[in-house]
């Protein structure tokens, strides 16, 4: 099985298979992208767009690790997800997301 991981520096990554799209800590961060191969204009907090580049596909699962406002973010979280797709994230995010998620919590195993 193929796996292909494409990191959006710093602080999250995409992962791919024939099967699977995955995102670990989404987040729009202006500032890392300005060096993005197409050149794309992302957005400045708070703008109420996600600022992420136009090519990312929906995701089958998203994992957010922690409630910093730029990973609970629900416009983007909206962007990269299908009606089906699983989320997984701390109770704190809840709010910020305002959508159903899987809570989790420290040491918790989910399957």
């Amino acid at each position: 099985m193929a796996i292909m991981i494409k990191w959006f520096p710093p602080s999250w990554f995409q992962i791919k298979t024939k099967q699977k799209v995955i995102y670990i800590d989404p987040a729009y961060l202006r500032t890392y992208f300005k060096n993005y191969p197409k050149n794309i204009e992302f957005s400045r907090w708070p703008e109420e767009i996600d600022g992420l580049p136009e090519e990312l596909e929906k995701a089958d699962l998203i994992l957010v690790t922690h409630n910093h406002k730029d990973h609970c973010k629900r416009v983007t979280v909206d962007r990269l997800a299908r009606p089906d797709t699983l989320i997984v994230a701390p109770k704190r995010c809840v709010k910020a997301l305002g959508k159903e998620i899987k809570i989790i919590s420290p040491g918790e195993e989910i399957t």
